[in-house]
């Protein structure tokens, strides 16, 4: 599971509600089957969750939008 803020092509993917078992397996397949997906993905979500997540950061920038800078 995760939500979209968090997932993309490169760290992983999102599964419809609607979506049938056999087209989740088939995506699970392609995924798995590509070699070092597991490194790259991990990489990727650990870049992402760096850019977006960093407390410190993200207070500066909110601290700048109050500002008006």
């Amino acid at each position: 599971g995760g939500t979209a803020e968090v997932m993309n092509a490169e760290n992983g993917c999102l599964f419809t509600v609607t979506e049938s078992i056999e087209d989740m397996l088939l995506r699970i397949e392609e995924f798995v089957s590509r070699d070092s997906f597991r490194s790259d993905a991990r990489d990727a979500a650990r870049a992402m969750a760096e850019e977006r997540c960093d407390s410190v950061r993200n207070y500066q920038k909110f601290c700048c939008i109050l500002r008006g800078a």
